[in-house]
């Protein structure tokens, strides 16, 4: 009996963590490479964003704060999911201009490299936001452009791709079991027939035969 559960229990755990592994690993590459995705859609709004903007300033050699920020509120850009929500913001973060709500504040700001564009994951009441920042030069000096996408849908799929393979993983886990279990009870049936015949053997019950295995139609006896 000690073997045949070190055979029932092995065939489980091997199964179950091969399985579960790379389940884990394909959704969490599949989540990756859609973040990955976003990143980039959210780069080529912010792109977009600066290249228009910036060419609505390129001909004004002194701008003011008025003037900048009437070029920034008539700026519309619209793309399959919308009209993209913008935000141009000083140095320490102070709000400008801008089209839109972005719920994400303006802290990146002070984090951005010099002359350097980043983005960050920003979690805000059970959502998620790409926050995207990029610096916009002109001759009045340095201003950042800041847009975000809601990126919720990403982590609310990869939560029912885990909570539906969890469900998968239980199926697969009671299937092996029981196949297993039989597997294993079938394989050891000889063993069992033949302790037993060595007891009764050691019994001095010598009358009778036990079959112990069947190899191409061949029968041995002892």
């Amino acid at each position: 009996m000690r073997l045949f559960w070190k055979l029932f229990c092995s065939t489980v755990v091997i199964t179950s963590l091969a399985c579960g592994a790379g389940g884990f690993y394909l959704i969490d590459s599949q989540f990756r490479t859609g973040l990955e995705r976003e990143v980039t859609a959210v780069y080529e709004e912010n792109d977009l964003l600066r290249y228009t903007l910036g060419r609505e300033l390129a001909n004004k050699y002194l701008l003011d704060q008025g003037e900048i920020t009437r070029a920034a509120d008539n700026l519309k850009i619209t793309t399959g999911h919308g009209v993209i929500a913008f935000r141009l913001s000083g140095g320490n973060g102070e709000r400008i201009s801008g089209s839109g709500v972005i719920p994400v504040d303006a802290s990146a700001v002070g984090k951005l490299p010099d002359g350097k564009k980043g983005w960050e994951l920003v979690p805000i009441q059970g959502r998620f936001y790409l926050h995207a920042v990029s610096p916009l030069v002109l001759t009045s000096g340095t201003l950042y452009l800041e847009n975000c996408r809601d990126v919720s849908s990403l982590f609310a799929m990869r939560q029912e791709q885990y909570r539906t393979f969890l469900y998968l993983m239980g199926g697969l886990i009671l299937a092996t079991a029981l196949t297993s279990l039989l597997l294993t009870a079938l394989m050891l049936r000889p063993l069992r027939r033949l302790s037993n015949a060595s007891r009764r053997m050691a019994a001095g019950q010598l009358h009778q035969r036990v079959r112990v295995c069947l190899l191409q139609g061949i029968e041995t006896r002892i």
